[in-house]
């Protein structure tokens, strides 16, 4: 908010963010596991002297160098471009807490650098003891850049003691530090396997092909049988609202639990297919299927991980609006047209409420929600009215834990309000309704139309967040009154009721009546 920010409405910002850390962590996680993978494999080839392994091993390290050094290079640099430009808050206060940590992970990757293309142009020109020292130097180095870049993950979704103490170790030993860096130690050994998988079913052939092919699977099981408690043992180290999310309160985590399942039931079978059974029938285009199914796995795991800590970018720190849980505090009833630094419209005036309202819809609902390909708003809120809109950004909290709360004036909701109608309506001017279809039929109780409006955008009768559990105790309709006459006191995260005398009183007798109704 307090940052220009590249804003793209139609895909967002999380998107391409998460597309470029996607492509960067399948490649800079091999690097890490890539690195044990030549050391034992070399190691293997002179133990067992056969000059074909060295030779795999050398064809491999090329691929290796090229993929890691180059790519995953310039994939690393197009994480920082990207999450500098639309999320500069979360990145600046990234830096400012662990400036010492990003210092010393470069220095490590100086390291790695200088190691790896040592260890590739120097393949049968030193001693076979200095060349595996060389793959040691690199794999130890590429690892302790893991060690830093999962701790500083880590604790965005747990940053802990942190938050009290704002010390460096206490954000770096994190809640979710050793598990997270278990599963991804674990994680990167089988992604060396299966890059492997790629070159053996590429350079070699004949029985060159089936040992190897038949050893990286071996490698991967081995790594699998790590990988998978530790993942275990992640989960239950996330907070709650995590958990209950990849449980199905959160339909982005829920669908990418579905394709982790998928995608590593899959890998598991190409594994026993190939690599067990017919290990010499694994040809080059399989691979890439059984790599693909990898990366998908991979792909899964960080969506949840990336959605588990909404709505903030930095745990109970720093809501994705890039906003702190204090400034936001703060904002409350204030206008935050006038508080940010990088909006055109500073003030909500007659005839520029549109132009407000996408303003406000930038500094607060963009880094979540688009109107095109990914978590579309528009379709959502396609056959709600605009006073019911309006009201439902007042209740945000209400409406999904993963939605942070609405910062700012009751004019400028309004206005945000009016936008979104306007944009998920096209065609019908802010301000007014589209008619009710004629074939919708009436509501069976008056109330029922008005709990429509007011409180089924939280609630439901039976289902989540269900209203008829709670009135067990209201057995008189005066009961039911005041209780509405008081909602923000019984729930911070309601706002008070809104409506007419009449719409209360209508409202009261439907609740009334479902009390008294079975379900």
């Amino acid at each position: 908010m307090n940052y220009p920010v590249w804003y793209i409405p139609a895909v967002g910002g999380s998107m391409v963010i998460a597309v470029m850390a996607i492509v960067h962590v399948v490649v800079s996680h091999f690097a890490v596991g890539g690195g044990l993978w030549l050391v034992l494999t070399e190691k293997k080839a002179y133990r067992e002297k056969k000059e074909f392994i060295v030779d795999y091993v050398k064809k491999h390290a090329k691929f290796f160098m090229l993929l890691t050094m180059v790519f995953g290079a310039m994939t690393g640099v197009g994480i920082w471009f990207t999450i500098a430009l639309i999320n500069p808050s979360g990145t600046s206060a990234l830096i400012h807490s662990f400036v010492f940590a990003w210092a010393i992970e470069w220095v490590f990757f100086v390291i790695e650098i200088v190691a790896a293309f040592l260890y590739f142009y120097t393949f049968k020109k030193i001693s076979e003891k200095t060349h595996l020292f060389i793959a040691w130097v690199y794999f130890i180095a590429a690892w302790a850049s893991l060690f830093i870049i999962n701790a500083i993950l880590a604790f965005m979704m747990t940053p802990g003691k942190w938050l009290q103490t704002q010390n460096f170790w206490d954000g770096m030993f994190n809640p979710t530090f050793w598990p997270s860096l278990v599963f991804r130690t674990f994680l990167c050994f089988a992604l060396a396997g299966s890059y492997a998988l790629l070159t053996a079913a590429k350079k070699l052939k004949g029985e060159e092909k089936k040992s190897m092919v038949r050893y990286n699977g071996k490698w991967i099981l081995l790594s699998l049988a790590g990988m998978i408690p530790s993942l275990l043992w992640y989960y239950f180290s996330l907070p709650e609202t995590a958990q209950q999310g990849i449980g199905g309160a959160s339909s982005i985590m829920y669908k990418s639990l579905i394709h982790l399942v998928i995608s590593l039931g899959l890998f598991l079978l190409l594994l026993f297919l190939f690599i067990l059974w017919k290990a010499q029938k694994l040809n080059f285009t399989w691979s890439i299927v059984t790599l693909l199914a990898i990366f998908v796995f991979f792909g899964a795991f960080e969506f949840i991980r990336e959605a588990g800590r909404k709505p903030f970018i930095i745990a109970d720190y720093m809501y994705v609006s890039g906003l702190t849980k204090t400034q936001h505090e703060e904002l409350q009833d204030r206008s935050v047209l006038a508080y940010a630094k990088w909006v055109q419209t500073k003030e909500v005036k007659a005839g520029n409420e549109l132009q407000a309202g996408e303003e406000i819809f930038r500094i607060e609902c963009s880094a979540c929600h688009t109107g095109g390909i990914k978590n579309n708003i528009y379709g959502v809120l396609k056959d709600w009215d605009q006073k019911k809109i309006i009201r439902s950004i007042g209740a945000l909290p209400g409406i999904t834990g993963f939605m942070p709360g609405f910062v700012g004036t009751n004019v400028e909701r309004a206005a945000l309000g009016k936008w979104l109608y306007a944009v998920s309506h096209k065609g019908v001017p802010a301000g007014e309704t589209q008619p009710a279809p004629e074939s919708a039929p009436a509501p069976a109780f008056p109330g029922e139309k008005v709990f429509e409006d007011y409180c089924a955008a939280c609630h439901e009768i039976d289902g989540d967040n269900a209203v008829r559990p709670k009135l067990k105790n209201y057995e008189n309709i005066e009961k039911i009154l005041d209780m509405l006459g008081k909602l923000d006191e019984l729930n911070e995260d309601m706002p008070a009721f809104e409506g007419s005398d009449a719409e209360k009183k209508a409202l009261a007798q439907y609740l009334l009546e479902l009390t008294r109704r079975e379900k």
